[in-house]
């Protein structure tokens, strides 16, 4: 504590002024009786002064009065620790919607943070961010938690993937500084590594569940028939379930499947489709027990057999002769050497032009270098799975096929690497521009026409280009959330500063230094002398209007 004006302390020189008068104080109290006025001169003795001092309430009301004043004019300040803030975390992924006996897991985060606000310290504030997606809860920090627990209940799990490390990071910017707690409430594994500010409020545990991971719809490219529709379906139990999968259009259910899966497995179920049926399919799920519903139903769009037509434009006779040669390997695929008359009807092109026409749907560049020697290293491809040109490929391909010395370009995302030497070189390369949708191949078409790889990465190619004709929606897919039995941890620990090129460091441990706050204490003072005198004027009240008690007889 500190004041302002020390000075004020002089106030309690008061307290020896109220003393002199209290001991000024006659030892009795006289009452005037009004027939024996005429005979006060007659009276001899004077009332004493008090030689000892003798209190009462009336005392201690005024002298703590006193010391009250003298302490306000002091005008004292007390410092104390500013308000803390704490960055509460909710995950609404969509695997916190799950079911359990007492609700959904989201609903035990919401209980169990309201136990947490329980324990609240009085200076602390709270600052809440949902998960996915992004959402600030609390325009600002609140410090009731009550506030805390409408913002909470007003949003609900949705049928997304969230990060929570992106939520701390969003959720720190928002604030402008590091808050000095983190508290997340999710039903992911907490940390190994755990900051003593980050505390991990954990809900759910192990459900069973299955899901629909996959769906493709697309129809066969070098066939004749409408393709089937398949569904890629998983168990994350630790049962065995039994598994329907049914293809629907309308009310009309047009296949079912049963499927008997193992705790952990997956499996590709095919689904046959009429060939005179088009447009939306929904793609439906049924197990028992399955605590998430949103990764039980899929929809996609079937379209027709008949493919896009290909229009051929290469300049070198070689290329062009190892070109047609993978073209007429597919059978039911139209092409020519020349765009199509009509331009409204869809094509795409297979060039050597480093920038095609922005025409058709889009374009397979054919980045034809010069071939490499015989008799170079044996060549291995890195192949990315996820992407559909890189289907039907290991992951570590040996192709013994080297990319051109040319390269692809830094603006498209590589799907496919090549190993030369201990070199890493984009292959095949993809990228998206306009509604159109282009695929660079970096080499040479003559050293690969015998490469089985080679060809299905080109047909693989023409269909992923062919595909994005038709509309694709797609309910929620995603394994690493309908994983109930072993959920992924979605928090980082470290995180850099971008801005300044810091270092990573811990995300929770970025803590502010500890401030104080100074609280006046004039404002009470002031009512507390107030009340302490209101108090003792009406206890000096009550005396005076006590009856007269007559003083005790001198026997002399």
């Amino acid at each position: 504590m500190s004041l302002l004006t020390p000075l004020g302390l002089l106030g309690l020189l008061s307290v020896p002024v109220l003393l002199w008068l209290w001991r000024k104080q006659p030892t009795r109290r006289l009452t005037r009786i009004a027939s024996l006025v005429p005979f006060e001169h007659l009276q001899q003795k004077q009332p004493h002064k008090r030689s000892r001092l003798k209190v009462n309430l009336l005392f201690w009301l005024q002298l703590a009065a006193c010391g009250v004043l003298a302490l306000a004019l002091a005008q004292p300040l007390v410092r104390h620790a500013a308000a803390k803030t704490t960055l509460i975390i909710l995950d609404t992924s969509a695997s916190m919607g799950a079911r359990t006996r007492g609700g959904t897991v989201y609903e035990q985060g919401l209980r169990a943070l309201t136990d947490r606000l329980r324990s609240r310290s009085p200076l602390e504030k709270y600052f809440v961010v949902a998960s996915a997606p992004v959402t600030a809860l609390t325009p600002q920090p609140v410090g009731s938690a009550a506030d805390v627990q409408a913002a909470a209940a007003s949003f609900r799990p949705q049928a997304t993937a969230g990060s929570l490390s992106a939520a701390a990071q969003i959720g720190q910017a928002l604030l402008g500084y590091a808050p000095s707690s983190i508290v997340v409430v999710s039903d992911e594994p907490p940390p190994s590594e755990q900051a003593d500010n980050l505390e991990w409020i954990r809900v759910g545990g192990k459900l069973p569940n299955a899901a629909i991971v996959g769906l493709d719809s697309e129809p066969l490219l070098c066939g004749q028939a409408s393709g089937r529709l398949v569904a890629v379906i998983a168990n994350f139990s630790e049962m065995p379930l039994q598994l329907r999968v049914r293809a629907k259009q309308a009310s009309r259910v047009l296949d079912e499947q049963t499927v008997d899966l193992e705790p952990g497995k997956r499996s590709a179920v095919a689904l046959a489709v009429p060939p005179d049926i088009t447009g939306a399919i929904r793609v439906e799920l049924d197990a028992d027990p399955d605590a998430l519903d949103w990764d039980n139903a899929a929809e996609a769009d079937v379209r027709s057999a008949t493919s896009v037509p290909v229009a051929l434009s290469v300049q070198a006779e070689p290329v062009r002769k190892a070109l047609s040669g993978w073209l007429n390997a597919c059978k039911g695929l139209s092409w020519s050497e020349a765009a199509p008359e009509d331009p409204a009807k869809p094509f795409m092109w297979v060039t050597d032009q480093v920038s095609p026409s922005p025409s058709g749907i889009g374009s397979v560049i054919v980045i034809a270098g010069p071939p490499e020697a015989s008799g170079q290293a044996p060549v291995y491809w890195l192949v990315d799975n996820d992407h559909p040109v890189g289907r039907y490929l290991a992951p570590i391909e040996p192709a013994g096929i080297a990319p051109a010395k040319t390269g692809v370009g830094e603006e498209v995302r590589p799907v496919i690497w090549a190993m030369v030497r201990g070199e890493r070189v984009p292959v095949v390369a993809v990228r998206e521009e306009e509604g159109r949708r282009i695929v660079a191949f970096n080499l040479h078409p003559q050293a690969a026409a015998d490469s089985s790889q080679a060809l299905v990465v080109f047909l693989n190619s023409l269909r992923w280009i062919m595909s994005g004709t038709g509309h694709v929606a797609s309910a929620f897919l995603d394994p690493l959330e309908s994983n109930l039995n072993e959920p992924a941890s979605t928090w980082t620990v470290a995180t850099g500063n971008a801005a300044t090129g810091n270092a990573a460091t811990p995300l929770a441990s970025e803590r502010p230094k500890l401030s104080f706050a100074s609280l006046p204490l004039l404002p009470w003072l002031l009512w507390t002398a107030v009340c302490l005198l209101l108090i003792e004027w009406w206890r000096y009240a009550l005396i005076k209007g006590r009856p007269p008690v007559a003083p005790p007889q001198d026997p002399l």
